[in-house]
């Protein structure tokens, strides 16, 4: 009789601890299912490149909104986890191993230097987490588990370079960037660019960032007798550099390729803009339905008074629509899963038709020539439609 008691006692015991088992299961499912899907957002919030942030917050803020309202993914609602690299690159790299290690996010979005994505992407590849690269770049940056938006030299400058021959009657050019890996790149793959346009380079010169003072420079341009510039400087250098272009005279002679003057920068120049020129796949003065509902949708969330929206900082607007479709392709926030989704993805959003390669984890979109005009904005000249970004990586 005591034996079956005991007996008794240890089936009872046995159905009691699966019945635990399976309520904390259940439990642990359902914490999983509920708790939000972490979007890690690495901008520059602050530092020299500290303009460009709060555009790019507001952007990833209203993608995120805007996802959640419509049901969030995977029935979970988006949360963005937001870090500024503070322009720096070893901060860059901390602040990736903060979202990438202790917050866990599912995604991890970079808006930063090319600098400081290389410290970034050794990170994201050790944590096995998808990382969405947005800015504008000189190409070739390639990992299983990274996908490129911006636009890079075959698609910002190769159409470019023979539309503004054919289009301002002269073939002669003239390099100016800062001293770093993006600019020496772009100045490579112009080269090339304008060669095979039968025009010719005349002279190529790098400046240290920070730089104010380039008289020397443009002495040189003068001398060659120059038609074009193609200006890879950025910030308060590029600023700098189109006043002084004034100051010499040139304004009415020669005509400025910018690669890195954005919309928000551009009222720094105000006064002196004639023949100043961008090329980019967006321009916040973009005509279309999809670029007015995005303004307007700012403008009601943060106030008529947002800051001013640019290549830079819509692409993350992008960048968390079109994770958030291939993670419901994917039925999953598996990296490994995700990454074949994302091949194939199209978005139209604001800046038009994103289509995203497999093969080389790169997009294809629309470039716009902009103009500055009188008042510090740009006017579209040229749609060059739908361009693909060239072979780039082969996965």
């Amino acid at each position: 009789m005591k034996l079956r008691v005991r007996s008794h006692w240890r089936g009872a015991s046995t159905a009691l601890s699966i019945a635990v088992v399976s309520l904390s299961m259940s439990s642990s499912s359902h914490a999983q299912a509920t708790n939000p899907l972490k979007v890690g957002l690495l901008i520059q919030l602050s530092g020299a490149a500290g303009v460009y942030g709060a555009p790019s917050q507001q952007a990833a803020e209203l993608a995120v909104e805007e996802i959640n309202q419509s049901g969030g993914v995977l029935g979970r609602k988006l949360q963005l986890v937001i870090a500024d690299d503070a322009t720096d690159v070893k901060t860059a790299g901390e602040q990736a191993r903060k979202l990438v290690n202790q917050d866990h996010v599912d995604v991890l979005i970079s808006t930063e230097s090319s600098a400081a994505r290389e410290a970034v992407r050794p990170v994201a590849k050790r944590g096995n987490t998808l990382m969405i690269y947005t800015p504008l770049y000189e190409g070739g940056a390639c990992e299983q588990n990274l996908f490129d938006l911006g636009e890079v030299p075959q698609q910002q400058v190769e159409p470019v370079i023979p539309y503004m021959q054919t289009q301002y009657h002269g073939k002669t050019w003239y390099i100016v960037g800062d001293d770093y890996n993006w600019p020496r790149a772009l100045g490579k793959a112009t080269r090339s660019f304008v060669a095979a346009a039968e025009g010719s380079v005349a002279g190529e010169d790098y400046v240290p960032l920070g730089t104010s003072d380039f008289g020397t420079i443009l002495d040189k341009v003068r001398a060659a007798d120059a038609n074009f510039v193609l200006l890879t400087l950025v910030g308060s250098d590029a600023i700098a550099f189109v006043k002084q272009l004034h100051d010499f005279g040139l304004g009415n002679k020669v005509k400025i390729l910018s690669l890195a003057l954005l919309d928000n920068t551009l009222p720094a120049i105000k006064g002196n803009t004639s023949n100043t020129f961008a090329a980019f796949g967006y321009f916040s003065t973009l005509d279309t339905p999809a670029n007015t509902k995005f303004i307007q949708a700012l403008r009601a969330k943060f106030g008529a008074d947002a800051p001013q929206q640019t290549t830079l900082s819509e692409g993350d607007y992008d960048a968390i629509h079109i994770w958030a479709q291939a993670v419901r392709k994917a039925g999953t926030t598996d990296t490994s899963a995700v990454v074949k989704a994302m091949g194939g993805q199209t978005f139209d959003g604001p800046r038009g038709t994103l289509t995203v390669s497999g093969t080389t984890h790169h997009v294809a979109q629309h470039i716009y020539l902009g103009a500055a005009t009188p008042d510090a904005t740009y006017q579209i000249l040229h749609d060059f439609g739908l361009i693909q970004p060239g072979p780039q990586c082969s996965f």
